[in-house]
This record gives C-alpha cells, sequence and structure tokens, in this order.
C-alpha cells in the first residue's frame, strides 16, 4: 500500500500537476494534467475543466452559487452546521478495522471522522489473517498503524480538533472461546462502555475481525449491555441471498477470527447489528464515479482515491484482471452510526430485519437457533445516502482547507 505526504504540485516529469480549480482562483477540485503543457494550455484546460462544476454540483447552481463564487461560499459552508446551528455528537464510536488490508478501511475512517454527529473515542487496528494476499506485513497491526497516521497527515483539521487514541489489537486471533486477548483495544472497549460521564450511546464498529470486542466481553460481560456492535462479515443467511459465484468457504472477514465471531454468535449477550457479505457487497461504485467524485475532491480526495487505485496494479501483478468497479464495503458502518434519522433516530434508509442469533459453525456457516439472543441482520443499505455524504464531505474539507 502506497505511503505519500499530502503535496499539492508534481515532482518529476512523469508526475501529474493537481491544479484545484478554485485554490485560491479555483478551490475545489484535483485537475491532472502533463506536467510539460505549456502554460496557456494548462489555463484552457483549467477553463474548459472547470464545467465540471455545473455538472457535479448542479444543487449548488440552482442557489445562484457560481465558478467565481463557489470558493468563497463553501469557505463557510462547515459540514458541522444547519445555518447557525452547529451539530453537535450524537454517539460515541470505537472504529475496529484491519486498515493495513483493503483500503475501503480508510474510506470510511475518514468518512467517520469527517461526521460532526459523531465522537470518536478512539481507532483500533487490528490484525491481518496470517497468508492471507493482503497481509505483506511482518507486523499487520504496526503497518494499520502506519496507515491510519498517514490518513491523519491529510486531515489537519480533525487532527487538531479531535485527539484520538490510535490503538493496537491482537496480533492472532483468539486461541480458543475462553481465553481473551488482553490489550489495550480491548481495555479502551471496556472502559469506554463502564463511563458514566457520557449519556451518548457507544458502537463499536468493526470492519475486519472480532478479536478485541470478543475479547473485551470475555474480561468484562457488564458491557454487553452498553454499547451496539456494528459488524461487516459473516456469509450470506438461509432465504437472504445466495454466495456469490466462486465464494470461498469462508467470508473474508470472519476467516480473520473465526473464533472470536463463535463469541459473538454463540456465547455473548451482546448486542450485535451484522452487514453479511450479500449486503455489504451492495455499496459496488463504479472507478469513473471514484475517479470524478472522490478523486477529483481535493488532496484528501485524491489520496483515498490513489490507495484504491494501487490495489488493481497489485493484483495485476498476480495475474489478476480487475473490473470497472471497487466494493467499498466499510463505508456501511458509517451508514449505521453516522447517518442516523434525525427524528426517531436510526439508520431509517436501511433495511434490517431481527433474527435470534444462529450457532456459528466451525466451517463457518450457520445453525439456526431459535433461542439466540436477537440481532439485527442488514439486507438492504442507503449507499446513495452514504456516497453522496462522503463526496460532499470531501469537497468542503477541501475547501476549508485550501
Amino acid at each position: 500500500m502506497p505511503r505519500r505526504k499530502p503535496q499539492n504540485y508534481a515532482q518529476g516529469d512523469n508526475d501529474l500537476i493537481k491544479v484545484g480549480l478554485f485554490s485560491p482562483l479555483f478551490s475545489l477540485l484535483a485537475l491532472r494534467m502533463p506536467i510539460r503543457a505549456p502554460d496557456s494550455q494548462i489555463f484552457s484546460n483549467i477553463l474548459k475543466y472547470s464545467q465540471i462544476f455545473e455538472n457535479i454540483f448542479p444543487d449548488l447552481r440552482k442557489l445562484g452559487i457560481t465558478r467565481s463564487s463557489a470558493p468563497f461560499t463553501l469557505h463557510y459552508m462547515k459540514s458541522e452546521n444547519w445555518g447557525s446551528y452547529r451539530i453537535t455528537p450524537r454517539m460515541r464510536v470505537i472504529s475496529d478495522n484491519d486498515y493495513a488490508g483493503d483500503p475501503d478501511g480508510l474510506i470510511q475512517l475518514a468518512h467517520h471522522l469527517l461526521s460532526p454527529s459523531v465522537e470518536m473515542r478512539a481507532i483500533i487496528s487490528s490484525h491481518l489473517r496470517a497468508g492471507d494476499s493482503w497481509n505483506t506485513f511482518e507486523d499487520s497491526v504496526a503497518a494499520g498503524v502506519a496507515a491510519i497516521e498517514d490518513l491523519l497527515a491529510f486531515m489537519p483539521q480533525q487532527s487538531r480538533r479531535r485527539t484520538v487514541p490510535i490503538l493496537e489489537g491482537s496480533r492472532t486471533p483468539l486461541k480458543d472461546s475462553r481465553t481473551a486477548a488482553d490489550t489495550p483495544a480491548a481495555r479502551k472497549i471496556i472502559d469506554e462502555a463502564l463511563k458514566s460521564d457520557s449519556q451518548l450511546p457507544l458502537f463499536v464498529s468493526c470492519g475486519g475481525s472480532l478479536t478485541s470486542i470478543a475479547s473485551a466481553w470475555l474480561m468484562e460481560p457488564a458491557i454487553a449491555e452498553k454499547l451496539t456492535v456494528v459488524w461487516i462479515g459473516g456469509p450470506e443467511h438461509d432465504g437472504d441471498a445466495l454466495p456469490p459465484p466462486g465464494a470461498p468457504q469462508y467470508e473474508y472477514n470472519l476467516h480473520e477470527d473465526v473464533i472470536a465471531a463463535q463469541v459473538l454468535f454463540n456465547e455473548s449477550d451482546l448486542t450485535l447489528w451484522q452487514i453479511p457479505r450479500n449486503t455489504y457487497r451492495q455499496f459496488n461504485v463504479g472507478r469513473a464515479e471514484l475517479f470524478i467524485r472522490m478523486g477529483m475532491a481535493g488532496v484528501l480526495g485524491d489520496h483515498l482515491y490513489e490507495l484504491l487505485a494501487a490495489v488493481p496494479v497489485a493484483t495485476k501483478r498476480l495475474g489478476f484482471e480487475f473490473g470497472e468497479t471497487y466494493i467499498l464495503g466499510d463505508s456501511a458502518l458509517v451508514t449505521l452510526t453516522a447517518l442516523h434519522s434525525t427524528f426517531e433516530a436510526d439508520p431509517s434508509s436501511s433495511h434490517y430485519r431481527i433474527s435470534p442469533k444462529p450457532r456459528l459453525r466451525d466451517d463457518g456457516s450457520y445453525e439456526a437457533r431459535p433461542d439466540g439472543v436477537p440481532m439485527r441482520i442488514y439486507t438492504h443499505l442507503d449507499a446513495r445516502t452514504t456516497l453522496e455524504d462522503l463526496y460532499a464531505k470531501l469537497v468542503i474539507h477541501e475547501a476549508n482547507r485550501a
């Protein structure tokens, strides 16, 4: 995974100049042009590509905001405000993900940090599975911490405003269903769940293994009534969908720690909102959309897009031909936390059913258990609201940064 520092200018003959269309005159979108283009050609291209503004931001045009007025208007269009009303946190979130792996986790984290309704209480770097093709590191947990720190370098406003601890999770899966991995990450979950000085609900969002939250429950079962676990992982449930063609025996996140998942499903009374594979695959986004809406949305958006763009290059070396889409499955963690409805707060535009927790077998399949603790199984996610919210926040972040 590439490690880059924030920059606006090319450094070599084969690099690309990134010109913000409105910074300072044009400071919204990132425009890529050959470095050796004559100045007159560059300016001509800026004028031509500035027409993108009308195409990408039609709602702003309806408000009378033009290319010339946009930088001044958007500068004051803070993502934390409804007019003069400042949005305050409505929930606490602990974000636990395998941040050294698929970069969709870093997109999820950036989106969470850009969301004023979220009070981020900790970021946990969890392990990748030994032997996994994503795991090219001697220490995937430390590599995840480095990836988080790289991301925060592109978000100085959020870093200054929110001092969030970055914690290391266990470097290995659980050895058995009774022995916790006692780590700073698991301890932080316990401490945050048992806090008495906050009335905000606590969500532990898990985009990888369940090692840390399972360990926290094994160490202190009383946390069960104090938090909600939102997990992207697990195979399809009978009657909801069939596995995708060529699906492996174990769903990816489940495979990172089967025993930890069995603790949550088979043993714990933790409140669980599950986003199984058939549901998180609904965040299937086209490359062209990602290039225009993310890659052209300033230095942060460009950084996130380049992380995604590095994946097809890597898989090509392994003999895999990439298609036109990328599944941003981890973004569902934002859908089910930051983007709750204002009234009767809930992820109201996504659909779920309530079912008893099934028993999770050693082979990764489910066994019906009528007496299981009730859980939410999400069957449909509001990808439109989530992605549009992300793109808009990237644009506002860039305007304020500039």
